[in-house]
């Protein structure tokens, strides 16, 4: 899944735990969905390119949430947009 299809599907979608998604995906309540917290991480986070869920890390504090780190195109001078690394 690429990262567009991610943003879109969170755009449709919503918050993981918003009783209007478990009742749009017809959960039980004690039912928790998996959440993926993308943040920017110029450092050592991944490109776009390189993007790929596999990828996510487990926040072992909690159940069912993960954490990726990209790397956000940057505007430069000439106002187009390019990847950093």
């Amino acid at each position: 899944m690429t990262l567009a299809e991610i943003v879109e599907r969170i755009d449709k979608g919503g918050y993981a735990r918003l009783t209007k998604v478990h009742s749009d995906l017809q959960l039980n309540d004690p039912t928790l969905i998996d959440c993926l917290i993308i943040y920017p991480d110029m450092e050592n986070g991944l490109s776009l390119a390189d993007f790929s869920l596999d990828k996510k890390k487990e926040i072992k504090a909690y159940k069912g949430m993960y954490t990726i780190g990209i790397k956000l195109p940057l505007k430069n001078n000439e106002s187009s947009v390019s990847s950093t690394h």
